[in-house]
């Protein structure tokens, strides 16, 4: 099943300028690789040992909700903007088979 996903960063220069001494182009250039850092250091972001596939992938590869869950721990708000894909078919459709059960049964 394909997922497709707008990422996204919100930040104010004049708020970075004042907080990190520099523009928010280069704040955005640094968090991303901190917090790909913290989640290959705590396990959430590997390859598998000894799977010859597991080398070097780009990050489209990789889940993104770990990645933007840690955004507001470095005061660095963004948010995962699930695009029309078959991913996102089938969670809306899911979504609303919840929510006729809840009324069926709330109905009861």
């Amino acid at each position: 099943m394909t997922r497709e996903v707008y990422l996204y960063q919100i930040a104010d220069n004049a708020e970075c300028v004042g907080k990190y001494g520099t523009q928010v182009v280069t704040a955005q250039t640094a968090f991303t690789p901190v917090i790909t850092l913290e989640l290959i250091a705590t396990g959430k972001l590997i390859g598998q040992k000894g799977n010859p596939e597991s080398g070097v992938h780009v990050p489209e590869e990789f889940n993104a909700d770990d990645f933007v869950a840690l955004m507001p721990a470095y005061e660095f708000p963004g948010g995962l903007l699930e695009m029309d894909a078959e991913y996102k078919r089938h969670q809306d459709h899911q979504a609303i088979i919840s929510a006729a059960n809840a009324l069926t049964a709330a109905a009861k």
